[in-house]
């Protein structure tokens, strides 16, 4: 089958190969349901987090709250992650799968993959969107960081809670 993004791909194995093919939801269950799958996307979601500019200054303390504040969430294809930003807006880290993001008057629409984060819009725009839609692709696999859960990993850390006090306040 071809991807969403209508390209084309192709594998060539180069010496006898056995490939091991999971259907897309057998995975998705896999991530959400084993312990070290689930201990090694906490690990890569934090180190996402921490490449984004606005993490980048949180001390490793505020990493590991975030990372055990994560939840693994699966969503089917079609499904809407986010109607709306505002300051009660998660923070996703996508695992597996598309999400499809799109803003109302506007007819392009941005495609987020894995190791992208999600739902930072209410940071950059420092203002609330009714306007905003992220609908998953295919099944998706996401690591989700609710606002409680960042406002308490950043705590410690005065200029993020400054920052993230900031971003969401209405």
């Amino acid at each position: 089958t071809h991807p969403p993004c209508g390209c084309v791909s192709q594998a060539v194995a180069v010496e006898p190969t056995k490939v091991l093919q999971l259907e897309a939801h057998k995975l998705h269950r896999w991530l959400a349901t084993h312990p070290l799958a689930q201990e090694h996307l906490g690990e890569m979601a934090a180190h996402q987090l921490h490449e984004t500019r606005l993490f980048a200054s949180l001390p490793p303390t505020g990493l590991s709250l975030l990372q055990q504040s994560m939840r693994s969430s699966t969503f089917e294809p079609g499904a809407v992650l986010l109607d709306h930003i505002d300051g009660h807006t998660p923070v996703y880290v996508i695992v597996a799968g598309e999400v499809a993001v799109s803003v109302a008057g506007f007819e392009a629409r941005e495609i987020f993959r894995a190791n992208d984060v999600l739902g930072l819009y209410h940071f950059v725009l420092g203002r609330s969107s009714e306007h905003f839609r992220a609908t998953s692709v295919g099944y998706t696999t996401v690591l989700e960081l609710s606002r409680a859960q960042l406002d308490n990993a950043v705590r410690p850390s005065p200029s993020m809670h400054e920052v993230s006090a900031k971003a969401f306040d209405p």
